[in-house]
């Protein structure tokens, strides 16, 4: 039997999405720049800008890409470039030009950004959703940069949460036109030589040495589990005697990421969360009761979320939810997709080696009664 996952990642659609007004109540990085010169970004978006992680091979056998084309929109980018203080930049789609090249697409605003002279580094945020944002409304770089590398640690699955909960669904939430609002951010850190005396003009134009390309891509992913059959046969090897059958195939998941970093972690071309750390007793087989003296069982209730093993019920017993595997056809239906918003199923892109085709999140695991 074969079973797999297919991360919802891929190309975005952005050319059929709506804007929004740059002053509306939703405003939060005010734009006042002080400086003498303009800088200007353009935003890469490529497929890997819509998977959580890199290294997927279409033709292995578990794991796969898969066939979805993705579904998103843009609501609102936010740009900051950072030197001894922070100039920032607000923007809807309706302020950008767009071009598209094969499974490229690159967004330049058609408005620069006044700042100052210098080094800088460039950061970027899509679709942030506002609490991420506040935290990022400062222009001291002390501040900014803190808080970009802040760890957000998300609140576990409820069945009532509160008004205020945050979880990774929090990250990414289904629009009103039915097209997925993820959150994305730079996909590597960008830096840029800021020149004195360029005029906005001038920053607009990619030749000009103050304007660079930030690659970026979804903090977040929605995930589904998918089957080639709804029904598998047994059969004996050698005479082909049929055993029985497997069907109404259900899982649950194990385990979900419950701390994140805005932008991407990686080390060493290993991709890392919070939580993610390799010790020196990493390969060690632990009794329990090391296990729980050395805190690591408290650590992995605080890290992350396992409430997906015990919110079914069964015999009045809490018990793994029992969630039905979707029959891969090639054609699942994107408004499906994007309701999907239980928290369980929206990863962080997660500790994975890059370009070894192992799967996206270390912490997802597939049960299958």
């Amino acid at each position: 039997m074969k079973v797999k996952s297919l991360l919802l990642a891929g190309l975005a659609t952005v050319g059929l999405l709506a804007s929004c007004n740059k002053n509306d109540e939703n405003s939060i990085a005010k734009e006042k720049n002080d400086g003498t010169t303009y800088a200007n970004i353009s935003l890469m978006f490529n497929a890997d800008a819509f998977r959580a992680g890199e290294g997927f091979d279409d033709k292995t056998e578990y794991n796969p890409a898969g066939e979805w084309k993705g579904n998103d929109a843009f609501e609102r980018v936010d740009v900051y470039i950072v030197g001894d203080a922070v100039s920032s930049g607000e923007y809807t789609l309706a302020d950008f030009n767009q071009e598209t090249a094969g499974d490229e697409v690159k967004l330049t605003p058609k408005r620069a950004i006044k700042t100052t002279p210098g080094q800088k580094q460039v950061y970027v945020l899509v679709n942030a959703p506002a609490l991420v944002r506040e935290k990022l409304a400062t222009v001291d770089k002390t501040e900014f940069i803190a808080a970009w590398k802040d760890v957000m640690t998300l609140d576990k699955w409820s069945a009532a949460p509160a008004p205020n909960a945050v979880t990774m669904a929090t990250f990414a939430k289904l629009a009103d036109d039915a097209k997925d609002l993820i959150m994305m951010s730079n996909s590597k850190d960008i830096s840029l030589d800021v020149e004195d005396g360029v005029t906005e003009q001038k920053a607009l134009e990619e030749s000009s040495n103050n304007h660079v390309v930030v690659p970026v891509k979804r903090v977040a992913a929605r995930v589904v589990t998918t089957s080639s059959e709804e029904q598998f046969e047994i059969r004996q090897k050698g005479t082909n005697i049929k055993l029985g059958s497997i069907k109404n195939i259900t899982y649950a998941a194990a385990q979900g990421e419950r701390k994140s970093y805005i932008q991407q972690m990686i080390e060493s071309d290993v991709i890392k969360t919070p939580a993610f750390e390799i010790g020196a007793n990493w390969d060690k087989t632990w009794s329990w009761t090391e296990f729980v003296n050395n805190g690591v069982y408290t650590d992995m209730e605080e890290n992350y979320d396992y409430t997906d093993l015990h919110k079914g019920m069964r015999n009045g017993q809490p018990t793994p939810e029992a969630r039905k595997v979707t029959k891969k056809d090639g054609n699942l239906d994107p408004g499906k997709i994007g309701a999907i918003a239980d928290p369980i199923f929206i990863f962080e892109a997660s500790h994975k080696k890059k370009g070894q085709g192992e799967t996206n999140s270390s912490s997802l695991h597939w049960r299958v009664p």
